[in-house]
């Protein structure tokens, strides 16, 4: 009797393994940031920033569909508020901005597996400081999309006060932010993976790039 229900558990067992088959997210050592990528991508998106970076250096940091939201801008610039400030790599290196920027100063960085936090202070005539999130493609450890709000009050009085002056445009878009979050204790490394790790795809544990996630630490 006993082997015989030893066999039907064991043959039940294999069942169950094999019916769950999904793959397994890599190891958090295997895939998430260190502070040495984080250093060197904040030193390479620096010097996009400063126009020290060719196309090929500017490859190596940041994608070619990378897309940049800033509130802060659209409004110095007078484009809709809620909607895309920069779609994609080469806009990025073709940005201008107003005033001649000296030096560009580190003030604060952290970072979680796939973002970076950096609090930085561009020196002008009158500085001017910016918080940005910075989210990471991990399997090519380049910066894919930003978030940045800065004083934009400092960069109207350094370009004239425009908004003070009749016909200046305030408008608001349509398309918003996926809200998200990001941690350090995810839960996702290692972890069964409901529908793969692609870019834009849903995962039920693990970390899919733009999108929320049940478990996971993702964006």
């Amino acid at each position: 009797m006993f082997p015989a229900i030893f066999c039907l558990g064991f043959l039940a067992f294999t069942a169950l393994a094999q019916s769950d088959r999904r793959p397994y997210a890599p190891p958090c050592e295997a895939t998430c940031l260190t502070g040495d990528e984080v250093n060197r991508l904040l030193d390479g998106f620096k010097n996009i920033l400063l126009k020290r970076s060719s196309e090929e250096e500017a490859a190596q940091i940041v994608t070619e569909d990378f897309t940049c939201t800033s509130d802060s801008v659209n409004y110095v610039h007078q484009n809709p508020l809620n909607t895309t400030t920069t779609q994609g790599r080469e806009a990025l290196l073709n940005e201008h901005h107003g005033s001649p920027v000296a030096d560009i100063k580190t003030l604060f960085s952290s970072y979680t597996c796939d973002s970076i936090t950096w609090y930085l202070e561009i020196e002008k005539e009158l500085p001017v400081r910016i918080i940005a999130i910075y989210f990471v493609d991990n399997q090519i450890k380049k910066i894919y999309k930003a978030y940045e709000e800065g004083n934009a009050a400092v960069d109207l009085h350094q370009i004239g006060n425009p908004e003070c002056q009749p016909g200046f445009k305030v408008s608001v878009g349509k398309e918003g932010i996926i809200p998200g979050s990001s941690n350090c204790n995810s839960g996702a490394c290692g972890q069964p993976m409901e529908y793969g790790g692609s870019r834009g795809q849903p995962m039920q544990y693990g970390g899919s790039r733009g999108q929320p996630m049940e478990y996971g630490g993702g964006q």
